[in-house]
């Protein structure tokens, strides 16, 4: 399968729009029709053949704590939520 759109150094021919980049259109505002996306299957990961073998890729530190900050329109903190 060939790399998708949204991957970082991808040049040449057209690539697949996925399902999933239609909808981080979507999360930025954009109206967007998921049905026309393009068949795509993520390629398969050192963490995805791990998940297979029954050996789990601990995420479990993932997270980044601190401050969230709430933006307006203009960029600017309106808000700051503590965890």
């Amino acid at each position: 399968m060939k790399p998708e759109l949204m991957v970082a150094g991808i040049l040449g021919d057209a690539q697949p729009l996925s399902a999933i980049s239609i909808q981080a259109l979507a999360d930025l505002g954009y109206t967007v029709d998921v049905s026309l996306a393009d068949p795509y299957a993520m390629p398969v990961t050192a963490a995805a053949g791990a998940e297979a073998s029954g050996d789990w890729l601990d995420l479990g530190n993932d997270v980044i704590r601190g401050p969230i900050r709430v933006v307006d329109e203009e960029g600017r903190v309106v808000r700051v939520l503590r965890n």
